[in-house]
């Protein structure tokens, strides 16, 4: 949403065509065989590291790190956190057994590869995800009816097969 708030301010978008279109989950994800089953036992001597997308460039790393704090583990668990460039990243590092564990949208989350627990959504800020057109593309009719489609009722069921809700108030 920042982005898309940053580009509105500075006018580089069409007219009337900004909008949330869904909500991010948010997730612990940990490979098969690592033992973390819930946020708290982060804290616990058998975790060494946990992956975290940083949190002032990436909205789900934000939100980990408020969640912990909720959660009241956060100054255990600052100490092992590995911060990685993305949320991508992150779900490498705990993947190649670089970190136990790994904070991750619940989209990045493919069945049947490890476990995870989703993150109450009252313990951070809401992962509020937006789309607009830009102005300058030279695809403007192709771009709208994508943006219709993302935000159509078709589209909203493929967004929550992948994990995403609705967003705030729809």
């Amino acid at each position: 949403v920042a982005t898309v708030e940053r580009l509105r301010a500075e006018g580089l978008l069409s007219e009337g065509t900004a909008a949330t279109y869904a909500r991010g989950r948010l997730v612990l994800w940990s490979p098969a065989g690592s033992g973390v089953r819930r946020v708290e036992d982060l804290a616990g001597a058998g975790v060494k590291r946990v992956a975290v997308a940083k949190s002032d460039v990436a909205p789900y790393g934000r939100a980990a790190v408020e969640a912990m704090r909720a959660l009241g583990v956060w100054a255990v668990v600052e100490p092992k956190v590995v911060y990685s460039q993305s949320v991508m990243q992150a779900r490498q590092f705990a993947a190649s057994g670089n970190a136990e564990a790994a904070f991750l949208p619940r989209s990045l989350v493919k069945e049947g590869e490890g476990s995870f627990v989703e993150i109450e959504e009252r313990l951070h800020a809401p992962v509020e995800q937006a789309l607009a057109v830009v102005r300058a593309s030279p695809r403007q009719r192709e771009a709208r009816q994508f943006a219709e489609f993302v935000l159509s009722e078709e589209g909203r069921g493929i967004l929550k097969a992948y994990g995403y809700a609705p967003p705030a108030g729809r």
